[in-house]
């Protein structure tokens, strides 16, 4: 019975009806087939699947997935693709050589973007692969860097803006000199920096229609980011004007002559490496993108200048007239005006230095459009003071060393800057003039220990001021009082006194000094006793400075040829039996060597003490026989059997001539000779 109630219940349940409720999962049909399935990885410890990829960083990341994620919408993937481009470069330097051109093309984009922390990393990124790459592979693309440069200088964010600087900042760094390429565009966006540009055009008036940034909400305004800016701007000026006047310095080329010997004389260098067909870049061919021609230069100056103005203006230099305690100027102001005044000294030093081309008109219109405004700014509290600063305990503290070396450094400038005023053929005043000469003297007399740098400004200032007057005031005078001052004060192996020997000479004994002004300095008592220092000098020196000896030489070669009474004979030929008996003369080059057997040529007389240790000289082996040849030469020259060819009275007799000859051929010296005789057994 029981079995079959189950039969029934089997049967039923094969055509049971499924109750469908409400709000509750359908049930799954009988006949439905499941399609999922699981699957477990094979490991196979012994066996490498890894597919080659190229090179990759630490994050195992690939050149091409690094790039594309360069172009991602999330902030944090870009700066993290930046951050593993770095890291690549660093691990394989290769692969950025293979690839430069898509590299640059898209890290160049990251210039603009909107995000700061993008930004920072590009920097990062672009501080370590520039120093990787020569400039002349990275030439072809960078106009295109310059032009998204350009972008973010002129991007309407002002964060882009002021961090393009930096960017550029590193691309003068490496590659100046195809940066300056582009300078016209550049230097515009310099301007738009600075300024609130109107609707004048490009050719404002006079202060014309550009003024300063004024935005208290902007950060372009603030005067630490104008700081900023100006000095970018500087070293752009630096980069685009300096190289030129380095390369076009004249280099002398002396050739000594032989009557037995023939004279090459190479007049180009290195004519195996010169091309002769040289391929220009777009940039080079159009000259009217530059800014060196004539109309742009005018233009930019007419620009700049007025906005220089400006910013010396809102940095209050009042604040420095005095030293009182109650008078301070900020560290950025007092920057700004340190930066203001080296771009104006960029500036002049370029113009001036092409003005012979243009005419005197040039030199009208800078004096008529800039003098006045220079003057009453620049001079108008000129020299600058150091404030003190009080402490808390109302004492004044003692002023620092570098401040008073900052606040001198900004003098020097100012001083050079208006001495470019002084080419200008234009009647002005003596007072400006007088007080810079004022303090020339002032800060070459200070306890202050003047750097070689800023001596050298300072003698530009001397020259020019000398060169552009005929007639010697007590002024000029007490300047090279001053200059003679700073000279035997120096140590004689120090830069500063071998700039002051130089010009000292260059002063008294170029072509360009008249001879009234010559008569007029070589009254003053402290010349006088500086060219009878000279002699000196050349024993004090031993071999330790060859370059000091050589312009030592190169001084007393001056004196003797143009003014021979200066010197005290009896004290020439002392001091140079010293210099060549000593030990001094041998130790020397042939070159120097040369230089000081020429002096015996303009001595008058040569006493016995001084042949006597040019004959030393012959004898001493570290002397080339060369130089032997050339001091018989000159010797020869200044005895009676030459007398009337050279045109000067002998120096010797022609017994002593012939002794010196019979010395010199001997080998040995006479106290040597006198040694072996007395030595020699006598029944030999």
């Amino acid at each position: 019975m029981g079995k079959n109630s189950r039969k029934r219940k089997k049967k039923e349940e094969d055509f049971k009806k499924v109750k469908l409720k409400v709000g509750k999962t359908r049930p799954a049909g009988e006949n439905e087939t499941t399609t999922s399935f699981k699957s477990r990885a094979i490991v196979i410890p012994s066996q490498d699947t890894k597919t080659e990829s190229g090179p990759t960083n630490v994050r195992k990341q690939g050149l091409k997935d690094l790039l594309s994620q360069l172009s991602h919408y999330n902030s944090n993937i870009r700066q993290e693709a930046l951050l593993g481009l770095r890291s690549l470069f660093q691990q394989h330097e290769g692969i950025l050589h293979e690839h430069l051109g898509t590299v640059v093309e898209k890290i160049a984009e990251k210039v603009t973007d909107t995000e700061a922390s993008v930004r920072h990393s590009l920097l990062l990124l672009l501080r370590h692969i520039l120093p990787l790459i020569p400039p002349e592979r990275i030439a072809p693309f960078l106009p295109l860097v310059s032009a998204h440069l350009s972008c973010a200088m002129t991007h309407i964010i002002e964060d882009i803006q002021l961090e393009s600087l930096g960017i550029l900042g590193l691309l003068l760094e490496y590659f100046p000199n195809q940066m300056i390429l582009s300078s016209s565009q550049l230097l515009d966006n310099f301007i738009g920096l600075i300024t609130h540009q109107g609707h004048g055009g490009s050719k404002p008036a006079k202060h014309g229609s550009s003024s300063l940034v004024v935005n208290p909400k902007g950060k372009l305004s603030s005067q630490k980011s104008r700081l900023k800016v100006l000095n970018q701007l500087l070293e752009y000026l630096r980069a685009l004007y300096l190289p030129e006047t380095d390369n076009n310095k004249e280099q002398r080329l002396k050739v000594t002559f032989s009557e037995k010997i023939p004279t090459h004389v190479q007049i180009f260098d290195d004519m195996d490496n010169l091309e002769m067909y040289v391929l220009k870049s777009p940039s080079s061919v159009v000259q009217s993108s530059s800014i060196n021609t004539a109309c742009l230069k005018k233009d930019f100056i007419g620009r700049i200048v007025p906005l220089l103005v400006d910013c010396w203006i809102e940095s209050n230099p009042a604040e420095m007239s005095t030293s009182l305690p109650s008078s301070s100027i900020s560290p950025v102001a007092f920057s700004t005006m340190t930066t203001v005044v080296d771009i104006l000294k960029v500036l002049l030093e370029t113009f001036w230095s092409q003005t012979t081309n243009f005419g005197d008109s040039d030199g009208a219109w800078m004096y008529s459009n800039y003098f006045k405004d220079f003057n009453h700014h620049f001079l108008s509290f000129f020299p600058f003071a150091v404030p003190c600063q009080p402490s808390k305990k109302r004492k004044a503290k003692t002023i620092d060393q570098t401040t008073g070396m900052s606040v001198m450094n900004l003098n020097i400038t100012i001083c050079e800057v208006m001495s470019f005023f002084l080419e200008c053929k234009c009647e002005n005043s003596r007072a400006w003039i007088t007080n810079l000469e004022e303090f020339v003297v002032h800060a070459l007399t200070s306890n202050l220990s003047l750097y070689v740098e800023q001596v050298k400004s300072l003698l530009k200032f001397v020259r020019r001021d000398f060169y552009t007057k005929h007639v010697m005031t007590d002024s000029m005078l007490n300047v090279v009082g001053a200059l003679v001052k700073l000279y035997k004060a120096s140590h004689h192996l120090s830069a500063t006194k071998k700039v002051l020997l130089l010009f000292l000479g260059e002063l008294m004994f170029s072509n360009c000094s008249s001879l009234v002004s010559r008569q007029e300095l070589l009254q003053h008592d402290a010349v006088h006793r500086w060219l009878c220092s000279l002699p000196a000098l050349l024993n004090q020196l031993k071999a330790s400075s060859p370059d000091m000896t050589r312009s030592v030489l190169l001084v007393l070669s001056s004196v003797m040829t143009q003014e021979p009474a200066e010197l005290d004979l009896s004290i020439l030929n002392k001091q140079l039996t010293a210099f060549f008996s000593c030990g001094t003369f041998f130790c020397l080059d042939v070159d120097i060597q040369r230089s000081a057997v020429q002096l015996l040529f303009r001595m008058g007389s040569l006493e016995t003490s001084l042949i006597h240790a040019l004959v030393e000289c012959c004898h001493c082996p570290k002397v080339s026989t060369e130089t032997v040849h050339y001091l018989l030469g000159i010797l020869h020259c200044r005895s009676p059997l030459f007398e009337g060819v050279a045109g000067a009275k002998p120096a010797m007799s022609v017994s002593t001539f012939l002794s010196v000859l019979f010395s010199a051929s001997i080998g040995i010296s006479s106290s040597e000779l006198q040694r072996l005789q007395t030595s020699l057994n006598p029944q030999v």
